[in-house]
């Protein structure tokens, strides 16, 4: 399971960078009304995306063959994640250079509530993690097509589901274990990734594309 994990691992690790998630969860948990509500509505998002990304790799792994599938097919799809992530970094540095990172919500939104404004955090939830799905996707499909038995294949799903929920469900967790002592601290990672958000989310694609362009090569050639 160990080389398994080496791959797979450093993958998730790679799709929990998302400055926006953080943000949006930073306000959620520092609302005055329903904030863990609020924060979990878009936790439930990701994790409604996730489990659909897992299937859907789970379900390509099959349709393409299962263990029968050429060896390079886990290369191509490393490839294909390689380039959205690409795609992303370059329009970061080049075209989203003049936008403004938001690090709070209008108004309006402050102060509305029900459950048409929590299915909309969920919807935001699982909008805000689609990129990532460029690193989660090829390693659920790693693990699909490692040749490792269920069990630990399930184990190495779970945890690459896990780890890629953090930015969604660390922040309410927290919240719920430690109470208002992690708004402040939470806060300030806020204020840095806004501050910073361009350069974080370019330098996080740039660096895990060419991370994923190496091992799709090396499984393709």
């Amino acid at each position: 399971m160990t080389p398994l994990l080496a791959q797979v691992l450093p993958l998730a690790a790679g799709a929990t960078i998302s400055p926006a998630m953080v943000g949006l969860q930073v306000i959620n948990i520092s609302r005055a009304r329903n904030p863990l509500a609020w924060a979990w509505s878009v936790a439930l998002g990701v994790a409604l995306l996730l489990v659909a990304a897992t299937a859907a790799a789970l379900l390509f792994h099959v349709g393409t063959g299962g263990h029968k599938a050429s060896p390079e097919l886990k290369g191509v799809v490393k490839l294909v994640g390689a380039a959205v992530l690409f795609g992303v970094g370059i329009y970061e540095l080049v075209w989203a250079k003049g936008a403004q990172p938001k690090s709070r919500m209008p108004a309006a939104a402050e102060g509305s509530e029900g459950a048409g404004v929590h299915w909309a955090m969920v919807g935001a939830g699982a909008g805000l993690i689609l990129p990532n799905l460029a690193l989660y996707f090829p390693a659920a499909h790693e693990v699909a097509a490692s040749g490792e038995g269920p069990a630990v294949r399930a184990a190495a799903l779970l945890l690459v589901f896990v780890i890629t929920m953090v930015p969604a469900a660390a922040p309410p967790l927290a919240l719920m274990i430690l109470g208002d002592r992690v708004k402040a601290p939470l806060q300030a990672l806020n204020d840095y990734v806004t501050d910073h958000r361009r350069g974080v989310t370019a330098g996080a694609c740039l660096v895990f594309g060419v991370v994923l362009l190496v091992s799709g090569l090396i499984q393709v050639i």
